[in-house]
C-alpha cells in the first residue's frame, strides 16, 4: 500500500470523513507532485523526506500560493496519517495562509471597481431566455440567483413523480415540480458540513425552460453523456466581460451579489443567506468574497 493510500484509509477513521470526490482529489494531487518532483510513489518520498526539504521545494515552485496551500495539506495529510512529525510543515502552512488572506484582500480591493453591475448579469441571464438557449439561462440563472459553484451545477432535471421512485442521495437534480421547481443538491464542496441542499425555486422562466429542455442532465457533451467533474467549467458559460476582457466565474458572480446585498437596508439577513446557499459560513462570505472591504 502507498503512502498516499496509507494516509487516506487511516484519514476515514476521524469523525468527520472524507468525501469520495475528496480522496479523488487527494490522490490526483499526491499523483501530480509526484511526478512534477521526479519522485517515485512506491518509495514513500513524502514520508521519507524531511519537512524543511518539502517545504523547500514548494518555495521553489513556480506557483501561486493557492496551489502551494493544496500541495502542504498533501505533505501534512501523509506525515500526520503515516505516524510521523508535521509540526514544521504545520508552522509553514499558518505562515502561508497569512500571507493568501493578504494577496485576497488586495486582489477583492482592486476587484470592486472592474466586476460588472448586477443589471449587467441580469440584463444578460434575461436576453439567454429570450434567445432560448435555455441550457445556459438554467445555468446563468441558478449560479446568479444561489451563488452556486460549478459542482451543484451537475444537474439532472427530472419530473417529480420519476424523482419520487428513485432512492439516490448522491446526484444533484433539478425537480420539475407542478408550477415550480426545486433543486436537489447532494454533491457539493461542502456536503459534509452543511448536508443536502433543498432549495424551492418559483421563477416561471426556470420552470418553463426544464418543461421545454425535459428530463436528462442540463450539462452533457457531445455524446448526451453527464460531464465528468474535471470539465464542468469547459461547459459552463458564464457572463463575459468585454470591457475588461474577462470571462467570469461562480466565484465572480458570488462576489458581485455580495456586494449588491451590502447595499440593502438590512444587508446581515441577505448576506446570511448567502451563506446558506452557498454552503459557507458567513466568515468565508466576508473573507473570501467581500469586495467591499476598508
Amino acid at each position: 500500500m502507498s503512502e498516499i493510500e496509507n494516509a487516506l484509509l487511516q484519514r476515514q477513521n476521524d469523525e468527520r470523513k472524507l468525501t469520495t470526490t475528496s480522496v479523488k482529489s487527494y490522490t490526483r494531487q499526491y499523483e501530480y507532485i509526484t511526478k512534477f518532483f521526479n519522485q517515485d510513489d512506491k518509495e514513500n518520498w513524502i514520508s521519507n523526506s524531511s519537512q524543511s526539504s518539502l517545504i523547500n521545494k514548494l518555495k521553489n515552485m513556480n506557483t501561486g500560493n493557492s496551489n502551494r496551500l493544496s500541495y502542504l495539506n498533501i505533505f501534512i495529510l501523509v506525515k500526520k496519517y503515516n505516524g510521523l512529525d508535521n509540526n514544521e510543515l504545520l508552522e509553514y502552512r499558518d505562515k502561508l495562509m497569512k500571507i493568501k488572506e493578504t494577496d485576497v484582500k488586495t486582489k477583492l480591493i482592486e476587484l470592486k471597481t472592474t466586476l460588472p453591475s448586477s443589471k449587467e448579469i441580469t440584463n444578460y441571464i434575461n436576453e439567454l431566455y429570450k434567445s432560448r438557449d435555455y441550457v445556459n439561462f438554467i445555468v446563468n440563472s441558478l449560479c446568479w440567483d444561489y451563488t452556486l459553484r460549478n459542482k451543484d451545477l451537475n444537474l439532472f432535471i427530472i419530473d417529480n413523480k420519476e424523482y419520487q421512485k428513485l432512492n439516490n442521495k448522491t446526484d444533484n437534480f433539478l425537480v420539475i415540480m407542478t408550477n415550480e421547481t426545486k433543486l436537489i443538491i447532494n454533491d457539493y464542496k461542502t456536503t459534509s458540513t452543511y448536508n443536502t441542499k433543498i432549495i424551492r425555486n418559483r421563477s416561471k422562466k426556470i420552470y418553463n425552460a426544464c418543461k421545454s429542455l425535459g428530463p436528462g442532465w442540463l450539462l452533457q457533451n457531445d455524446k448526451n453523456e453527464p460531464i465528468k467533474m474535471d470539465n464542468l467549467s469547459y461547459y459552463i458559460r458564464l457572463y463575459y466581460d468585454e470591457k475588461n476582457n474577462n470571462k467570469l466565474t461562480e466565484r465572480d458572480y458570488m462576489k458581485i451579489k455580495v456586494l449588491e446585498a451590502q447595499k440593502q437596508p438590512n444587508p446581515l439577513n441577505k448576506l446570511n443567506e448567502i451563506a446558506r446557499n452557498r454552503g459557507v459560513s458567513l466568515q468565508s462570505v466576508q473573507s473570501h468574497y467581500n469586495c467591499d472591504i476598508e
